[in-house]
Formats: structure tokens, C-alpha cells, sequence
């Protein structure tokens, strides 16, 4: 019989019942088969788990080890040459003196395998006190080449006015008798009086009015002094401010290993620039050439030092 099997619409009862029964014998029965449950296994990884609050130690530096090192002894002893030089030329004694003494204190505390800080913690205070001091020649400087320059267009100031003026004071005052300094500041004042006038009398002979250089050299010379402050503020700025965070930062590190070391890349780069900029100065000042070469080979030392030891740690 066809599986197809269409139920006739029964005329009786038992004609119903009939087809009831031949509709359950021969409709083939609907089996559902079960499918296999396919898991995916996660793949086992054999690697260990990652903590991710772990965080590496940081390296402790040595530094009665680094402050014991040949070149930082190179630098002291440099720093000492440059301190004799200074205060036996010029008389410059401050800064190079308190210098001297931070450098032995770290040096000495190191050989003796002890903490530096302390003789850190000095060097440090004497860059902050440059820090501030620079601040303050720059601001001045600024005020006084701008103060001048303004002076010269309200009331027709000039040099030359200043130089009279002081040239006769000294004569009313009779200055030049008063012991040691008098003769000194007598022939200064003469020597500047004599220098501006030939200076004026060489740019005369060229067709320049005097009253116009005066004005010319009044106002040139104000503007130089407020640039050179400007040029202070911004050395200040990018150097020694550098100079004061590295030093600092040493101090902390010394006491917490933890504690990063930084601006030491931007220290390096500028004792660097600033040693080659000071050795070529030479060549226009030959006369200090022991002070001059001495400053530049303390600071490439010192760049080089800071290189070797701080500059690979940041």
C-alpha cells in the first residue's frame, strides 16, 4: 500500500473506526535521532598566568660605587683647579668654593663606601640658590636695558652725559685720594672716557652726526643689556632648572631605589653643549685660556659622567 495514504471520509461508524486503524498501521512513524553533543575543549595553554599588578623591581644603583669612580674624581680635582684660578684672576671665590667643598664631601663619603646624599643634598642647594640669583641678574638686566632705552626717548640721555657727569664728580670729590681704590677707579673712568670718544670720533669721520651716534649707541647698548638678560632667563630655564630636578631626583632615588632619576638625558646634553661652547671661547679670549679650558673640561666630564651612570636609567 502507498505510504501516501489519504483517509476517505467514512460513511459509517465502523467504516471510521476501520480507517482509524489502517491510517495508525501504515503512516510511518517520524524517528528523531539524537546528534552527538560536540564540545569545543579550550586549548591548555602552557604558560604560566600573568599577574597583572606585578610590577618589576627597579635596579638599585651603586652609588657609593659611582661617586668613588675615577671620573668623578677627575671632576673634583678640576673643580678645585677652576676655584684657584677664578679667586687668584678675578677674585671669583663664592660659587666655585661652595662647589669644591659639594664635590669632596661626595667624593669623600663615597670612598669611604658610604652614602653620598649628603654632599648631593649640597649640590643641590647651591644650583637652587644659582637658580634663583639668575632669575633675578636676568629680570634685572631686562628692567634696566628697557628703563634706559626709555630714558633716552623722554629726556635725550645718552652715555656721554653719564661719562661727564662721573668725570666730574670725581674731580669735585677728589675721589682719586681716597687710598687703594681711588687711583683705580680714577683711571677706569679715564680709560672708558677715552675709548667712547674715539669710538665716536672714528664713526664721525664717516659722515655720522655726533648727537645721532650718541643716540645710536645709547639705545644699542641698552637693548643688549635687555637681551642678554632675556638670554640669561632662558639659559636658566632649560639649564639650570635641569640641573636642580637631576640633582634632586639622585637624592630621592638614593633614598627610595624606587624613585626615578630624571632630566638626566636633558643634564648631559647641555654640560655637553655648554663645555664645547666654553672651549671655543678660547679662541676670543685667549688671555683665559687656563679658566676657560678648565670650565669646559669639567663639564664635558661631568656630561660624560652623567652619561655613563644616570642617562640609561630614563
Amino acid at each position: 500500500m502507498d505510504n501516501n495514504f489519504t483517509p476517505i471520509t467514512p460513511e459509517s461508524e465502523s467504516a471510521a473506526a476501520v480507517a482509524s486503524e489502517e491510517a495508525t498501521i501504515y503512516t510511518p512513524p517520524v524517528i528523531v535521532r539524537d546528534e552527538p553533543e560536540t564540545t569545543a575543549e579550550a586549548p591548555v595553554s602552557s604558560e604560566k598566568p600573568v599577574n597583572p599588578t606585578s610590577v618589576p623591581e627597579k635596579r638599585s644603583l651603586d652609588f657609593a660605587k659611582i661617586f668613588a669612580s675615577p671620573l668623578y674624581r677627575a671632576i673634583c680635582v678640576l673643580i678645585t683647579v677652576l676655584f684657584a684660578f677664578t679667586f687668584i684672576g678675578r677674585g671669583e671665590w663664592l660659587f666655585p668654593l661652595l662647589f669644591m667643598i659639594a664635590a669632596w664631601i661626595t667624593y669623600g663619603k663615597a670612598k669611604k663606601n658610604e652614602s653620598p646624599v649628603s654632599g648631593v643634598r649640597f649640590t643641590k642647594g647651591i644650583l637652587t640658590a644659582q637658580y634663583v640669583l639668575l632669575y633675578v641678574l636676568g629680570g634685572i638686566l631686562i628692567l634696566f636695558g628697557a628703563g634706559l632705552v626709555a630714558l633716552h626717548f623722554t629726556t635725550g640721555f645718552t652715555f656721554k652725559e653719564i661719562i661727564d657727569e662721573t668725570v666730574n664728580a670725581f674731580e669735585l670729590y677728589k675721589i682719586d685720594n681716597i687710598p687703594f681704590v681711588g687711583n683705580a677707579l680714577s683711571d677706569i673712568i679715564k680709560y672708558v672716557n677715552e675709548a667712547y670718544q674715539m669710538l665716536v670720533n672714528d664713526f664721525a669721520s664717516v659722515g655720522v652726526s655726533e648727537s645721532a651716534l650718541h643716540s645710536i649707541m645709547f639705545i644699542s647698548i641698552s637693548m643688549c643689556l635687555a637681551l642678554v638678560g632675556a638670554i640669561v632667563l632662558l639659559f636658566n630655564v632649560l639649564c639650570t632648572r635641569a640641573l636642580v630636578v637631576f640633582s634632586d631626583s639622585v637624592c630621592k632615588s638614593a633614598d627610595d631605589p624606587n624613585a626615578e632619576i630624571i632630566k638626566a638625558k636633558a643634564v648631559k646634553n647641555w654640560l655637553m653643549v655648554v663645555g664645547i661652547i666654553t672651549a671655543i671661547f678660547i679662541l676670543w679670549n685667549f688671555w683665559s685660556l687656563f679658566t676657560l679650558g678648565v670650565t669646559a673640561a669639567a663639564m664635558i666630564c661631568g656630561s660624560v659622567f652623567v652619561k655613563n651612570n644616570f642617562a640609561k636609567e630614563k
